[in-house]
Formats: structure tokens, sequence, C-alpha cells
């Protein structure tokens, strides 16, 4: 596909990007790689991404790797990957567990994904996820989790305190009056 990278408003000629995607799944695989390259106000941009999961009636389980690549007219380019990994395994009909686990690979990430603000420039950091998940209702869902972020240097050793958090996810779905 080959389109607009710059925004959401109108056609300024400005900004354009080439995007893939490749993907293959199964009764119990699920595979995938994409990815887009762009040029926009000076800027090279280059995403690629790879997933692989496995589902069944047991659960489902899965891992990934990002890298984008910013390179500013005349200036160095700066990369941020990230490995992830989740695994749900059903307990019941109404409950599952589930883990999932981040390891940022470079130092450029000011957060990782809005979900924690972490100080992943100074550290290298690694976060994880646990928690279990209750159906109250076909269309309620409570989900007590903890997260635990993780710091550290490799080049120097230096290890400082994590951080922990304790939360209480609610997702509730609503139907439609436009249809089914």
């Amino acid at each position: 596909m080959f389109g607009d990278y710059g925004s959401n408003k109108g056609e300024d000629n400005k900004g354009k990007a080439v995007y893939g995607r490749l993907g293959w799944e199964s009764k119990t695989v699920y595979v995938e790689a994409n990815g887009h390259y762009a040029s926009d106000n000076g800027k090279d941009i280059t995403y690629l991404a790879v997933f692989d999961g496995l589902k069944g009636s047991w659960g489902r389980f899965g891992a990934g790797y990002h890298l984008k690549n910013e390179k500013p007219d005349g200036l160095e380019s700066k990369s941020n990957s990230i490995v992830s990994a989740f695994a749900s395994v059903n307990l019941s009909e109404k409950a599952n567990l589930y883990a999932r686990y981040d390891h940022l690979t470079d130092y450029n990430f000011s957060d990782i994904g809005d979900y924690l603000p972490i100080p992943a420039k100074l550290y290298k950091a690694r976060f994880l996820i646990a928690g279990l998940e209750y159906k109250l209702h076909k269309m309620v869902k409570l989900s007590p989790n903890v997260k635990y972020v993780f710091y550290g240097n490799p080049e120097t050793g230096e290890k400082p305190g994590g951080d922990f958090y304790f939360n209480l996810t609610a997702m509730i779905q609503f139907k439609s009056v436009f249809g089914k």
C-alpha cells in the first residue's frame, strides 16, 4: 500500500509511506510480519514488526519483536525496539490467568506505550504484568493485576529499584443501537 504518512488531513503531497503486511493463520497458529517506510518533514522512518501466536482450548501464547528507526536529515538515526511475549491460560469458562513481559532493547524510549511513565532514556527497562480476568457477565469483565518495571544499565551494572503497581481493570461492552 502507498499513501499519506504526515497526518490525517487532506492530501498535501508530503509525507508519503509504503506499507506492507504478510500474515498466515490456521486454527491454532498465527504468524504476521508488517512494516512501513516513510519520509516526513525531513525524517526517514522505518517500522518493522513480527509476531507469532498459538491458541487452543487451553488458552493462547504469543511473542513479537518491534523496531522503529528514525533518521532525520543530517543527523544520527535513533532506533527503538522491544521484544514482547504474553500467555493466557484458561482456568474455566469465566476466568483466565495472564502474563506479559516486555524487554526494551534501546535507551531511546521516553515511556513504553503510555501505560507506565518510566525513565527508559536512562535505563534499559523490562516490564511484567500478570493478572486474573474474570467474566462477571457476558459484557462485563474484571481484572485485578500487578505491574512491575525492572530497571538496569548493563554498561555500568547500575540497577536502581523497580516500580510496582496494583490495578483493577474493568471492561464493559455496550451493544450498538445501529446493528447486530
